[in-house]
């Protein structure tokens, strides 16, 4: 019995600051069913945001030039 309340307290724990959150991302993510997910992913100006290289610990974005990151 002595163990099973630490246990019980790490369990509530991870979920309230691990598992709710995801939960709430996913759920946020996909509340407009798959369609409009889809479409956001295949904006081509979200697109064009997302694509980055990274370059010794800096990220340095694809649609900009070289001079404006440094």
């Amino acid at each position: 019995m002595a163990k099973r309340i630490p246990i019980g307290r790490a369990i509530l724990f991870f979920g309230g600051t691990v598992v709710l959150p995801a939960v709430a991302i996913f759920y946020h993510a996909f509340s407009e069913g798959w369609g409009a997910y889809v479409a956001s992913i295949l904006d081509p100006e979200a697109l064009a945001d997302r694509i980055a290289i990274m370059d010794h610990g800096r990220i340095l974005r694809i649609d900009r030039p070289a001079a404006a990151v440094a």
